[in-house]
């Protein structure tokens, strides 16, 4: 797996760097508007481009074909994919800790609720991307993307804007034991992610190269 990780990061080192350059210009660009819910929303996006990127390269290149004549997992190659998303996943919530913690404007429930919900994110919606990606192959997907886009850049923009949506959110957050909101969005986002990957894997076996 290690050497399927190692080819993905060669492939795309441009798109890396590309993205890198973007994800720095939007968080400070979030730090002036105090743009909060933008940090987060952002590394819920890069891993789910980098995954598309990636299955791009391997279906033109035709590498599944090439791979799978080895000895090579396929349940190894589904999980070499979800490698970006976890790294996302977590500097994700590092930043989105940092920026919330640094505008002083929340509480430290909020802040934990929202950084979890990134790493659950994060890494959930890329594996029902790879899930798609696999299933009906990268035109089609290309839809989904796109529809994907606008989803989440409008939620942050609404949600980024709407004062009024904010002070509901935090207050249903704080009427809640923030431990047991943790606990639950984490314990169902592994099991959504168990399902998404198995069902991956599965796809992935029900292929013929």
């Amino acid at each position: 797996m290690r050497g399927l990780i190692k080819k993905d990061i060669f492939t795309m080192k441009k798109s890396i760097l590309l993205v890198t350059i973007m994800t720095v210009a939007i968080l400070i660009f979030a730090i002036q508007e105090d743009g909060y819910f933008m940090v987060p929303m952002l590394f819920i996006v890069i891993p789910f481009i980098f995954v598309s990127i990636s299955y791009g390269y391997d279906a033109n290149s035709k590498f599944e074909e090439f791979i799978f004549s080895t000895p090579i997992k396929k349940s190894d190659y589904v999980l070499s994919k979800l490698f970006f998303p976890f790294i996302y996943g977590i500097v994700g919530a590092i930043a989105t800790f940092l920026m919330l913690k640094y505008s002083n404007k929340f509480q430290i429930n909020i802040i934990l609720f929202s950084c979890a919900i990134t790493i659950i994110l994060c890494m959930l919606l890329s594996t029902v991307n790879l899930s798609f990606l696999l299933k009906y192959g990268e035109e089609k997907a290309r839809v989904v993307l796109v529809i994907f886009y606008f989803c989440i850049f409008g939620l942050s923009s609404f949600v980024s804007h709407n004062e009024a949506f904010q002070e509901k959110l935090i207050q249903l957050i704080n009427s809640q034991s923030i431990n047991t909101l943790i606990i639950l969005i984490i314990a169902i986002g592994i099991i959504l992610l168990a399902i998404s990957i198995f069902s991956s894997i599965k796809i992935l076996k029900n292929k013929e190269y």
